[in-house]
Order: structure tokens, then sequence, then C-alpha cells
């Protein structure tokens, strides 16, 4: 091995088998344990809510869920609000790389949208209690996860503003444009998760893409981008 030290696969350069390298293997162990717990924590808090509303979410439920106690809650989150916020701001965060990420994997701005809002319609039908937990009852839970959420949310208004700066014929609609059409994809989901019915805003993505698209890059642009929304 380089360097000629033995090291137990984590990078720690300690030795399995001496006291030490046993130590840092059972707190690497430990740390692990304590991650995976955390995610089935927040994996059943959000899903708790999208199935009951956050309001009659009961600590308790959340630990029946997860199959786990009251000591393994508490040793992590001082109350509910707590619990959701933190889950709340992981689970955004990784919904925001995942589509981000199918995003910037198209060229050009019609298609990254279009990747963008197909990735939200995909998380939505894949997820459909824990998508209703993070984006319809944050509304209800309030704090610091709606102030992340809107966070986020001013991050979509800017990809799609972003329309701008694409070459060719477009057009220059008001500033608030993009808030508008970012209302109008928020609402749209938000009422599907809400009726139970995620694949709903799948099926309504093609014509949010075309309002969107028609509004910065004119009618002709818009419907060559539905038929293609169609024929995906």
């Amino acid at each position: 091995m380089a360097g000629g030290r033995h090291t137990d696969g984590r990078g720690s350069g300690l030795r399995p088998g001496t006291p030490r390298g046993e130590l840092t293997r059972f707190d690497e162990s430990r740390e692990r344990q304590a991650d995976e717990m955390q995610q089935k924590i927040f994996e059943a808090m959000l899903a708790t809510c999208g199935e009951k509303g956050y309001r009659r979410v009961a600590v308790q439920d959340v630990i029946d869920r997860y199959g786990g106690n009251r000591v393994q809650f508490y040793r992590q989150f001082s109350s509910k609000a707590d619990c959701y916020a933190a889950a709340h701001d992981d689970e955004i965060e990784r919904l925001q790389a995942r589509v981000l990420g199918a995003a910037s994997a198209e060229s050009g701005w019609r298609l990254s949208l279009r990747a963008g809002l197909d990735e939200i319609a995909a998380f939505a039908e894949e997820r459909p209690l824990v998508a209703g937990g993070l984006l319809v009852e944050v509304h209800v839970a309030g704090g610091p996860a709606l102030r992340r959420q809107a966070e986020v949310r001013d991050r979509f208004v800017a990809a799609i503003d972003a329309a701008r700066r694409e070459p060719g014929p477009r057009r220059s609609p008001p500033p608030i444009t993009a808030q508008f059409m970012a209302g109008a994809v928020e609402s749209t989901l938000t009422a599907a998760l809400a009726a139970g019915d995620p694949a709903a805003f799948a099926a309504a993505v093609p014509e949010l893409t075309h309002m969107i698209v028609s509004t910065y890059l004119g009618e002709d642009a818009a419907t060559e981008e539905l038929e293609a929304t169609r024929a995906a």
C-alpha cells in the first residue's frame, strides 16, 4: 500500500487490531448507526406528516412508524417541531440536488426546465407521502422549514428567469413573471399531493412547460416543446 502504511479502508491510518484502531472502528460504526437512525426518523417524520397532516402527528406516531423508542428520538431532537425542521432541511436539500443534477445534465434552458419538472414529478410519484410531508405540510409547520423552502423556491424562480439569457428570439415579460410561473408549478404540485394523486402533477408537466416557454420564448417554441414533452 502507498507509503507502506496500513489503513482500515476509511483513511484513519490506524491498523485494525490495535487498541486505537479498534476504538476508531467502533466510533465510526457508532456514528454510522446514528446517521442511519437519523435518516429513519427523518423519513418517518415526513411520511407521517404526509399521511396524517402535521398538526395531527404526535412524536409517538413517528416512533411507531420507524420502530424505535422515545429515548432514541429525544436523544437527537427536542420536539416534533425540531425533528420536522431537521427532516425538512435534509430532504429539501436532497431534492434540490436531484433536480439541479437532472437540469444541469441537459443543454439549454428549455431542456433543463423540462428535466427539472420531470424530476420533481418522479420524486412525487416515488415517495408521495414524503413529498406531501415535505412540500404541503411545511405551510402548516412554518418556522425554519418554511424559510428554507422559500430559499429553494427563490432558486427555482431564478432558474426560470434565466430564459432571458437564451439566444435567439424571446420575449421580455415583467420581472415578476418568474414568481407567477413558480407559483403555478408549486400550486399544481401541492394540489396533486394533497389530493393523493401525485401522477396528476406528472400529467400537468407538458402544459406547465408550454406555459413557461411560451411566456419567455413565444408560442412557436412552446408548441415545439409541448410536442417534444408529450413524445418523451
